[in-house]
């Protein structure tokens, strides 16, 4: 390859000379991406860069293609190196992009279709790398799409529903839900749909709280593509009615990790006997989805004659102290070594290897299918987690030692950040008006939080912020002592993440607090009150307008003012 770049350099003349070589070079980039080999490709691209200046014919094989739903090597080089976590060069290849099109757009200011590419290339950008210029990039998307949309044109409708599609997403992720409900509907009137306009579109009205017309798009969206993920969408609305069996049939349909491999000679389990036979259980999702999913399971136990349960190693010693009749196998998953950093040499080969034989297996995400069909199932859950009693004295003893006041644990948003789940998460700031309330100190239970403590400590007013980090507990890997000290607490409020889950399958005080209608609307609550099904000792506050996080801390501190602490530790709710 590197004799090839050779050549290639000492031809540039002839190249410059000719469009055909320098096609033929970008059609060899397509093809070097999709085996694989993405740092020739880089190379060949940044040379493709400098042949073309000057040759609007050429640049524009490199950034678009001709076929109107086709991606241009250009894209498929900035997924590769986005897969390949390297950021800066994808924000080169960004600016590349945006670059041409703009330049492009100066003979042409009313050129839908330019329009159009640069208000998505910036729409990709936003959702692809999260950073300081995330939202300008998603501002720059809404500013050129609109312009796209009532811009002269006779281009053809698949570019018109194109255009629609990436608005109505920007719309979205910009929380601008009035403005994209209003033009997606629009559209649909007119004819001008297609199946990612549906998706939005229902999952906009589910959100809204018209769940029953959210499942007729979803339903539309499944007409036009019979594979389309609305099969999986469905599920929340369906929880939301109280629809448990429909909901979790239509769970069953989400996919699956393509490294995933079934036990040798197992079956999916359908519920059939297991009396003198071994059912395998595979953890899924991240750590909060495995504890949330683990609610069922004990149900599941007490029929097993012998069961196998995965799990993140980081649960490893907890799930063995809580399941003791379960063999736990540490397993890691592709989301762990993706999102959260674990080292994960693992694999399914290795796994069977190490397993006596498997008669059965099943999905930790589809116990609510087996065991959780109706409201009286939900009657039945009982905290399942069970802690080291010598670890939890531990922490008490230590929170003891900082004072007599209540003790509250704070976990405000997830470890992995992205522009779609901002809208379900706050910032430490907004908590600034509980942080200095008088008899609480707050515990730190974001793991990578310090950072956020000492800068609102240097940039508060008050001389004293009560938010206590301790220095000497690892909270992103360190789950059995994460797990005393939360027992240990008098208090554990948390958005959506798996503290709440944790604190709540422990049987802990625990306050979920939401700030997105997508989690508002999931289906965790008994009807007409804001206890959760899964965790009795959990309730949910939610934002009053949804999304306004000083109502949300409102709400919060009018509760911690009228608890009565003392009495309440033993009685519960």
């Amino acid at each position: 390859m590197p004799q090839v770049l050779n050549r290639i350099q000492q031809n540039l003349k002839h190249i410059r000379k000719s469009l055909k070589p320098f096609n033929l070079m970008s059609q060899w980039v397509r093809a070097l991406l999709q085996r694989g080999n993405r740092d020739t490709a880089e190379k060949i691209f940044r040379l493709l860069i400098r042949l073309s200046k000057g040759r609007k014919a050429s640049r524009t094989y490199l950034f678009r293609d001709s076929t109107e739903r086709r991606e241009s090597p250009l894209l498929i080089l900035i997924q590769t190196t986005l897969k390949s976590e390297a950021y800066a060069e994808a924000n080169f290849y960004f600016e590349q992009t945006i670059a041409y099109f703009q330049r492009e757009l100066l003979s042409a200011p009313s050129d839908q279709r330019l329009l159009f590419e640069i208000g998505k290339t910036y729409l990709y950008w936003a959702t692809s790398i999260y950073e300081e210029a995330t939202h300008s990039h998603l501002e720059q998307s809404i500013l050129y799409l609109e312009q796209a949309l009532t811009a002269n044109h006779n281009m053809s409708s698949d570019i018109h529903i194109q255009i629609i599609e990436e608005l109505g997403e920007s719309y979205f992720l910009n929380r601008m839900y009035k403005e994209g409900l209003q033009l997606l509907e629009e559209a649909v009137a007119k004819g001008d749909y297609s199946e990612k306009i549906l998706l939005r579109l229902a999952a906009l009205l589910e959100e809204d709280g018209s769940y029953g017309r959210a499942l007729y798009f979803y339903d539309q969206a499944l007409c036009l593509n019979p594979k389309s993920k609305a099969s999986v969408l469905r599920t929340y609305p369906l929880l939301k009615a109280g629809n448990f069996k429909e909901a979790w049939a239509a769970y069953r349909s989400r996919g699956r990790n393509t490294n995933w491999k079934a036990p040798p000679n197992a079956k999916h389990w359908m519920l059939e006997p297991l009396k003198g036979k071994t059912i395998l259980v595979y953890s899924e999702g991240g750590v909060g989805d495995e504890l949330y999913f683990l609610a069922p399971f004990n149900d599941l136990v007490a029929i097993a004659e012998n069961c196998i349960l995965t799990c993140d190693p980081r649960h490893e010693a907890l799930f063995k102290r809580s399941f003791p009749t379960v063999d736990i196998r540490p397993f890691s998953r592709q989301y762990q070594r993706s999102f959260l950093g674990v080292p994960a040499k693992d694999n399914y080969d290795d796994l069977f290897r190490t397993l006596p034989n498997i008669d059965y297996y099943c999905f930790i995400g589809d116990l609510g299918y087996y065991f959780r069909n109706g409201w009286e199932d939900f009657k039945k859950q009982e905290a399942y987690l069970v802690n080291d009693n010598a670890k939890v004295a531990y922490w008490k003893k230590r929170l003891d030692d900082m004072g007599t006041t209540v003790k509250i644990g704070l976990c405000w948003r997830s470890g992995f950040q992205a522009l779609y789940r901002e809208r379900e998460y706050t910032t430490l700031k907004d908590w600034l008006p509980l942080l200095n309330k008088e008899g609480y100190t707050f515990i730190n239970l974001m793991f990578d939080g310090l950072q956020e403590i000492n800068q609102l400590e240097q940039e508060s007013q008050e001389s004293d912020v009560s938010i206590k980090h301790l220095a000497d507990l690892d909270l992103k890997n360190d789950f059995d002592n994460v797990a005393a000290l939360i027992e240990a607490l008098d208090l554990v409020i948390s958005v959506d993440t798996n503290i709440a889950e944790l604190a709540g399958g422990l049987g802990q005080k625990t306050w979920r607090v939401i700030n997105s209608p997508y989690l508002a609307n999931h289906c965790r609550l008994w009807p007409g009150t804001e206890k959760d099904i899964w965790h009795p000792s959990m309730i949910q506050i939610t934002s009053d307008p949804i999304g306004d996080t000083a109502s949300l801390i409102a709400q919060v501190s009018t509760k911690l003012g009228s608890m009565e602490w003392k009495r309440e530790r033993s009685s519960g709710y």
